[in-house]
């Protein structure tokens, strides 16, 4: 175990402590919005090895995504899943639309105000409407 020098912040990683200046930090995502798919497979891979101990070929996977989304990007993460993980199965579901089924309704507009995004998306017969969706 590296140790770092007094009056410092280490991160801890998957079990191992760097110091600060050994460690290069980046956000898979800008803008509420997932773009860099490599380090989503390196997340996958880490995450499910490491941490689940298990391998995803084994098992289904549930993706929640947000109301406004990347169509592009959504098909390079289906593919990564199926190429390279060799998941049984993909499902993705709208954020918006899986608040909806809390409160056991089909047509609703849904308010959600988070720290990070406020949208407001209406939602009828179970689905979410693009078009009259608002992202602040």
């Amino acid at each position: 175990m590296m140790e770092s020098p007094p009056n410092s912040l280490s991160l801890m990683d998957f079990g191992m402590l760097y110091p600060p200046n050994a460690l290069k930090i980046s956000s898979p995502s800008q803008k509420e919005m997932v773009n860099d798919i490599d380090a989503i497979e390196f997340m996958l891979r880490e995450i499910s090895t490491k941490k689940l101990y298990t391998d995803l070929q084994n098992h289904h996977v549930f993706l929640v995504e947000p109301p406004i989304h990347n169509r592009d990007f959504r098909m390079k993460l289906v593919e990564l899943l199926f190429e390279k993980f060799k998941v049984r199965g993909v499902f993705m579901h709208k954020a918006p639309v899986l608040s909806s089924y809390v409160f056991a309704k089909e047509n609703l507009i849904l308010l959600d105000s988070g720290a990070y995004h406020t949208y407001c998306v209406p939602i009828q017969d179970g689905y979410a409407n693009n078009k009259g969706s608002l992202f602040i």
